[in-house]
């Protein structure tokens, strides 16, 4: 597994596609892709090994998260009931006994366009994304969130006392999650 958050530069696309060709990962998660609906998924995978599931910012620049799963895995998206602006994913990967569950989130920064286009401040946003983790978890199986949330002064072994450190710790610690 492979979790990358991706540059802001023009050779994200190519830096992904090379990634799937040249790595024998099977399951490899970016954020921050600036994918758009002109990228098709064959120009990401071109060899087809994967199944993609890709959650693009509709407007603006930036932001966007996309996995690639590799075939021979059974993976399963999950319909979170999201509003499209959030850059969430949530999938299950199903091995013979056991079923993992996995969201790949991105918050974008508070300078972020996508504020000026929504009714999300930087905070509303991170809880409502951390809102549909915590509805879609299962405690009966393993979970792992992995995202780029924009939040600097993260650590769970020490509360941050506001903004968004204090969010995320929050969610983590009612939740029972563990940095890894």
């Amino acid at each position: 597994m492979l979790f990358n958050q991706c540059e802001k530069s023009s050779t994200q696309n190519t830096r992904i596609a090379i990634l799937t060709l040249w790595r024998k990962f099977d399951c490899l998660m970016f954020t921050e892709t600036w994918l758009s609906a002109e990228i098709s998924n064959g120009l990401l995978d071109p060899e087809n090994k994967y199944t993609l599931i890709r959650c693009d910012r509709g407007t603006g620049k930036g932001g966007g998260v996309c996995v690639f799963v590799r075939k021979h895995l059974r993976v399963l998206t999950v319909n979170l009931c999201a509003p499209s602006t959030l850059e969430l994913i949530c999938f299950d990967v199903h091995g013979t006994n056991r079923r993992c569950r996995f969201f790949v989130a991105y918050c974008p920064p508070a300078s972020s366009s996508i504020y000026r286009h929504s009714n999300y401040c930087q905070a509303s946003y991170m809880k409502d994304i951390l809102k549909h983790i915590e509805r879609n978890c299962d405690i009966s199986e393993p979970t792992y969130v992995l995202g780029d949330f924009n939040s600097p002064d993260f650590q769970l072994s020490h509360k941050p006392k506001l903004g968004q450190g204090k969010i995320l710790y929050d969610f983590c610690i009612e939740n029972s999650f563990l940095e890894c």
